[in-house]
Protein backbone atom coordinates (compact mmCIF):
# COMPACT_ATOMS: atom_id res chain seq x y z
CA UNK A 1 0.00 0.00 0.00
CA UNK A 2 2.90 2.99 0.61
CA UNK A 3 4.22 1.96 -2.75
CA UNK A 4 0.89 2.28 -4.21
CA UNK A 5 0.11 5.66 -2.50
CA UNK A 6 4.07 6.70 -3.51
CA UNK A 7 3.10 6.05 -7.00
CA UNK A 8 -0.54 7.81 -6.88
CA UNK A 9 1.61 11.07 -5.33
CA UNK A 10 3.76 10.99 -8.17
CA UNK A 11 1.66 10.69 -11.14
CA UNK A 12 -0.81 13.28 -9.47
CA UNK A 13 2.05 15.86 -8.80
CA UNK A 14 2.86 15.63 -12.74
CA UNK A 15 -0.85 15.43 -14.03
CA UNK A 16 -1.92 18.43 -12.55
CA UNK A 17 1.22 20.15 -12.32
CA UNK A 18 0.34 22.82 -15.26
CA UNK A 19 -3.12 23.35 -16.56
CA UNK A 20 -2.44 26.64 -18.17
CA UNK A 21 -6.49 28.00 -18.58
CA UNK A 22 -7.63 29.48 -15.47
CA UNK A 23 -9.76 27.47 -13.16
CA UNK A 24 -12.54 30.00 -13.64
CA UNK A 25 -12.80 29.17 -17.57
CA UNK A 26 -12.44 25.12 -17.04
CA UNK A 27 -15.15 24.92 -14.18
CA UNK A 28 -16.74 21.86 -16.08
CA UNK A 29 -15.24 18.54 -13.91
CA UNK A 30 -15.22 16.70 -17.71
CA UNK A 31 -13.56 19.53 -19.46
CA UNK A 32 -10.64 19.50 -16.27
CA UNK A 33 -9.80 15.86 -16.78
CA UNK A 34 -9.66 16.94 -20.58
CA UNK A 35 -6.85 19.55 -20.15
CA UNK A 36 -5.65 17.79 -17.69
CA UNK A 37 -5.19 14.99 -20.17
CA UNK A 38 -3.67 17.46 -22.59
CA UNK A 39 -1.14 19.04 -20.49
CA UNK A 40 0.27 16.10 -19.04
CA UNK A 41 1.65 15.13 -22.70
CA UNK A 42 4.13 18.30 -22.95
CA UNK A 43 5.38 17.90 -19.12
CA UNK A 44 8.47 15.91 -19.21
CA UNK A 45 10.55 16.83 -15.92
CA UNK A 46 9.08 17.51 -12.62
CA UNK A 47 11.52 18.79 -9.84
CA UNK A 48 10.04 20.06 -6.52
CA UNK A 49 10.40 20.32 -2.52
CA UNK A 50 7.30 19.02 -0.65
CA UNK A 51 6.87 19.13 3.50
CA UNK A 52 4.59 16.08 4.48
CA UNK A 53 2.14 15.60 7.66
CA UNK A 54 1.25 11.43 8.16
CA UNK A 55 0.98 9.61 11.08
CA UNK A 56 1.56 13.06 13.71
CA UNK A 57 4.72 12.98 12.16
CA UNK A 58 6.33 16.42 10.03
CA UNK A 59 8.72 15.14 7.30
CA UNK A 60 10.53 16.86 4.75
CA UNK A 61 12.20 16.04 1.04
CA UNK A 62 12.72 16.39 -2.45
CA UNK A 63 10.95 15.04 -5.07
CA UNK A 64 12.25 14.57 -8.85
CA UNK A 65 10.16 12.57 -12.13
CA UNK A 66 11.16 12.74 -15.96
CA UNK A 67 9.71 10.84 -18.90
CA UNK A 68 8.79 8.47 -19.45
CA UNK A 69 8.98 6.93 -15.89
CA UNK A 70 11.60 8.16 -14.27
CA UNK A 71 11.49 8.91 -10.24
CA UNK A 72 13.25 10.14 -7.23
CA UNK A 73 12.20 10.61 -3.91
CA UNK A 74 14.27 11.36 -0.92
CA UNK A 75 12.92 11.98 2.39
CA UNK A 76 15.06 14.05 4.93
CA UNK A 77 16.17 14.83 8.27
CA UNK A 78 18.68 17.58 8.10
CA UNK A 79 20.48 16.97 4.89
CA UNK A 80 21.08 13.37 4.95
CA UNK A 81 18.41 11.17 3.71
CA UNK A 82 16.87 8.50 5.60
CA UNK A 83 14.56 7.06 2.90
CA UNK A 84 15.27 6.99 -0.93
CA UNK A 85 12.90 6.22 -3.64
CA UNK A 86 13.64 5.01 -7.19
CA UNK A 87 12.57 4.31 -10.38
CA UNK A 88 14.34 3.26 -13.62
CA UNK A 89 11.21 2.42 -15.64
CA UNK A 90 11.69 -1.09 -14.85
CA UNK A 91 12.28 -1.38 -10.69
CA UNK A 92 11.06 0.44 -8.17
CA UNK A 93 13.74 0.60 -5.00
CA UNK A 94 13.08 1.30 -1.73
CA UNK A 95 15.99 1.82 0.56
CA UNK A 96 15.46 2.67 4.64
CA UNK A 97 18.74 4.42 5.17
CA UNK A 98 18.81 3.49 8.88
CA UNK A 99 17.31 0.11 8.43
CA UNK A 100 20.04 -0.95 5.86
CA UNK A 101 17.05 -2.40 3.91
CA UNK A 102 16.50 -2.27 0.15
CA UNK A 103 13.10 -3.36 -0.99
CA UNK A 104 13.10 -4.19 -5.21
CA UNK A 105 9.75 -4.24 -7.32
CA UNK A 106 9.81 -5.27 -10.75
CA UNK A 107 7.13 -2.58 -12.20
CA UNK A 108 5.74 -5.19 -15.00
CA UNK A 109 5.82 -8.40 -12.47
CA UNK A 110 2.50 -10.31 -11.46
CA UNK A 111 4.30 -10.91 -7.79
CA UNK A 112 2.79 -7.38 -6.78
CA UNK A 113 0.43 -5.06 -7.51
CA UNK A 114 2.49 -2.46 -8.86
CA UNK A 115 2.39 -2.23 -12.47
CA UNK A 116 3.20 0.24 -15.16
CA UNK A 117 0.28 0.39 -16.99
CA UNK A 118 -1.67 0.98 -13.41
CA UNK A 119 0.55 3.62 -12.02
CA UNK A 120 2.49 4.96 -14.46
CA UNK A 121 -0.33 5.91 -17.12
CA UNK A 122 -2.64 9.21 -16.64
CA UNK A 123 -5.42 7.24 -18.42
CA UNK A 124 -5.55 4.69 -16.10
CA UNK A 125 -5.45 6.53 -13.11
CA UNK A 126 -8.39 9.04 -14.59
CA UNK A 127 -10.26 5.95 -14.63
CA UNK A 128 -10.02 5.14 -11.07
CA UNK A 129 -10.71 8.70 -9.33
CA UNK A 130 -13.18 10.83 -10.45
CA UNK A 131 -13.66 14.79 -9.73
CA UNK A 132 -16.49 15.44 -7.15
CA UNK A 133 -16.36 19.26 -6.18
CA UNK A 134 -14.39 22.51 -6.85
CA UNK A 135 -14.72 25.21 -4.43
CA UNK A 136 -12.58 28.53 -3.82
CA UNK A 137 -9.95 29.28 -1.21
CA UNK A 138 -8.59 32.82 -0.24
CA UNK A 139 -5.62 31.00 1.32
CA UNK A 140 -4.23 27.53 1.10
CA UNK A 141 -4.03 27.13 4.78
CA UNK A 142 -7.24 28.73 6.49
CA UNK A 143 -7.50 29.57 10.46
CA UNK A 144 -8.10 25.99 11.27
CA UNK A 145 -4.55 25.08 9.89
CA UNK A 146 -2.01 27.21 11.41
CA UNK A 147 0.01 24.44 13.24
CA UNK A 148 1.13 22.95 9.74
CA UNK A 149 1.86 26.38 8.21
CA UNK A 150 3.89 27.05 11.15
CA UNK A 151 5.60 23.67 10.94
CA UNK A 152 6.21 24.72 7.11
CA UNK A 153 7.89 27.69 7.59
CA UNK A 154 9.68 26.26 10.72
CA UNK A 155 11.86 24.39 8.39
CA UNK A 156 11.44 27.03 5.43
CA UNK A 157 11.23 30.24 6.54
CA UNK A 158 10.64 31.86 2.92
CA UNK A 159 7.79 30.17 2.49
CA UNK A 160 3.87 32.02 2.23
CA UNK A 161 1.08 30.73 2.58
CA UNK A 162 -0.23 31.11 -1.54
CA UNK A 163 -2.93 32.66 -2.26
CA UNK A 164 -6.68 32.64 -4.77
CA UNK A 165 -6.63 28.55 -4.85
CA UNK A 166 -9.43 26.04 -5.61
CA UNK A 167 -9.79 22.60 -3.69
CA UNK A 168 -10.81 19.62 -5.91
CA UNK A 169 -12.15 17.18 -4.40
CA UNK A 170 -11.62 13.79 -6.21
CA UNK A 171 -13.12 10.34 -5.01
CA UNK A 172 -12.88 6.70 -6.43
CA UNK A 173 -14.87 4.96 -8.82
CA UNK A 174 -14.58 1.57 -7.30
CA UNK A 175 -15.21 1.14 -3.50
CA UNK A 176 -12.79 -1.50 -3.51
CA UNK A 177 -9.56 1.21 -4.45
CA UNK A 178 -6.98 1.61 -1.67
CA UNK A 179 -7.62 5.74 -0.70
CA UNK A 180 -10.67 6.87 -0.03
CA UNK A 181 -10.80 10.69 -0.72
CA UNK A 182 -7.79 12.63 -3.11
CA UNK A 183 -7.81 16.41 -2.20
CA UNK A 184 -5.80 18.80 -4.15
CA UNK A 185 -5.18 22.53 -3.91
CA UNK A 186 -4.07 23.86 -7.48
CA UNK A 187 -3.22 27.58 -8.42
CA UNK A 188 -5.29 29.71 -11.18
CA UNK A 189 -2.42 28.07 -13.72
CA UNK A 190 -3.07 24.83 -12.75
CA UNK A 191 0.50 24.09 -9.87
CA UNK A 192 -0.98 21.31 -7.37
CA UNK A 193 0.25 23.44 -4.10
CA UNK A 194 -1.00 20.87 -1.60
CA UNK A 195 -2.58 16.76 -2.10
CA UNK A 196 -4.27 15.14 0.79
CA UNK A 197 -4.52 11.02 0.25
CA UNK A 198 -7.18 9.62 2.69
CA UNK A 199 -7.62 6.20 3.76
CA UNK A 200 -9.17 4.01 6.79
CA UNK A 201 -5.78 4.11 8.64
CA UNK A 202 -3.20 6.80 7.53
CA UNK A 203 -4.14 10.03 5.80
CA UNK A 204 -0.86 11.81 4.09
CA UNK A 205 -1.04 15.78 3.67
CA UNK A 206 1.93 17.27 1.48
CA UNK A 207 2.53 20.45 0.39
CA UNK A 208 3.98 21.23 -2.79
CA UNK A 209 6.60 24.58 -3.68
CA UNK A 210 10.27 25.29 -5.45
CA UNK A 211 8.75 23.47 -8.51
CA UNK A 212 10.26 23.24 -11.43
CA UNK A 213 9.08 22.09 -14.54
CA UNK A 214 10.81 20.64 -17.72
CA UNK A 215 14.14 22.02 -16.49
CA UNK A 216 17.18 19.13 -17.26
CA UNK A 217 17.59 15.95 -15.14
CA UNK A 218 20.56 13.49 -15.97
CA UNK A 219 19.36 10.59 -16.26
CA UNK A 220 22.05 8.95 -13.61
CA UNK A 221 19.93 11.14 -10.99
CA UNK A 222 17.48 7.90 -11.17
CA UNK A 223 20.04 4.96 -10.91
CA UNK A 224 19.88 3.52 -7.75
CA UNK A 225 23.86 2.50 -6.52
CA UNK A 226 22.73 -0.66 -4.39
CA UNK A 227 24.77 0.04 -1.34
CA UNK A 228 27.04 -2.74 0.63
CA UNK A 229 25.56 -3.88 4.10
CA UNK A 230 22.07 -4.19 3.59
CA UNK A 231 19.52 -6.71 3.57
CA UNK A 232 17.75 -7.01 -0.15
CA UNK A 233 13.94 -7.93 -0.50
CA UNK A 234 13.02 -8.63 -4.08
CA UNK A 235 9.25 -8.94 -4.93
CA UNK A 236 8.89 -8.71 -1.15
CA UNK A 237 10.96 -12.09 -0.44
CA UNK A 238 14.19 -11.43 1.00
CA UNK A 239 16.76 -12.46 -1.43
CA UNK A 240 19.83 -13.99 0.74
CA UNK A 241 21.81 -13.80 -2.61
CA UNK A 242 21.93 -10.41 -3.29
CA UNK A 243 22.72 -9.56 0.34
CA UNK A 244 25.97 -7.35 -0.12
CA UNK A 245 29.09 -6.85 2.59
CA UNK A 246 31.45 -5.17 0.51
CA UNK A 247 34.80 -3.98 2.34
Amino acid sequence: MKKIKILLIINLLIIYSQVQNSLNEVIDKKLILKKISEKYKTINTYNANFFEYSNGFYKKGKIKFKKPNFISVKYYRGNTPYIIIKSDDKMLYIYLVRLHIVTEQELNSDTDTIKKEDNFNIYRLIDFYKPESITKQNLLFTDTENRLYKKIVDYYPDYENPEKVYFLKMIPKNVEMGLTKIYLWIKEDGTILRAKFKDINNPIDMVFFNIELNKFIPEKEFEFDEPANVQIYKNNIFDKNKEKEKE
